[in-house]
């Protein structure tokens, strides 16, 4: 088992959320959105279309064996979603995007990349923020976003986490420094709600599944 720490900042844009740190933190409207990320900062991509039409790697192909969630028909993402998204040294490949079927704050949708696997959050007011880490610690613990609101935006829940896991793994450990929260994972996918005013510090997972080698 493997556990991913990290730290978390703030940043207010209207696009894409481009933070200098270990972390994304949007705060887009009414709701707030973290997640443990790679730093987006001075990343840049060449080639803007390359996610969108280069193929999967060898060993892209076999992390994503490990989710039933990408062997259906990729959706891939909106245009305008891949382009806030795309200038990043990341190597996201949009068109093999799947979007997750959950009720949340924003639309998810889970993206293979160069040796990680992202979350894309689209947000009401627009903006686009990535989440993202490396496809070893995905495979051992899952990856989430978090979505956090305050009590006078009168939102349902305080906290909304929406993620992804390997097969195999049939709850997610949200471990946050006012406790620790099960959450069933189904289908690949995992969502919890409730009251709780801060994001996980890390995730806990019990697959047993290891990459050796994710290019």
């Amino acid at each position: 088992m493997r556990s991913k720490h990290a730290g978390w900042r703030l940043g207010v844009s209207l696009l894409l959320i481009l933070v200098a740190s270990l972390s994304v933190l949007a705060y887009i409207g009414p709701l707030s959105a973290e997640g443990p990320t790679h730093s987006l900062s001075n990343a840049q991509n060449d080639n803007p279309d390359e996610g969108t039409t280069k193929r999967l790697s060898a060993g892209q192909v076999r992390v994503l064996s490990h989710f039933g969630l990408f062997r259906t028909a990729p959706e891939g993402l909106p245009r305008y979603v891949g382009q806030l998204v795309a200038n990043t040294s990341y190597g996201l490949r949009s068109r093999f995007a799947q979007k997750l079927p959950v009720r949340s704050p924003a639309r998810v949708w889970a993206v293979p990349a160069q040796g990680m696997i992202c979350l894309v959050s689209l947000h009401q007011a627009g903006a686009a923020s990535l989440t993202c880490d490396k496809a070893n610690n995905v495979l051992a613990d899952g990856l989430s976003v978090t979505f956090l609101s305050t009590p006078e935006q009168n939102y349902p829940w305080r906290r909304v986490i929406v993620g992804v896991a390997p097969n195999g793994t049939d709850q997610i450990v949200a471990v946050a420094t006012s406790g620790r929260t099960r959450i069933e994972v189904a289908d690949n996918i995992f969502v919890r709600r409730d009251d709780v005013p801060e994001a996980p510090v890390r995730l806990e997972g019990n697959s047993n599944v290891r990459n050796d080698s994710a290019p």
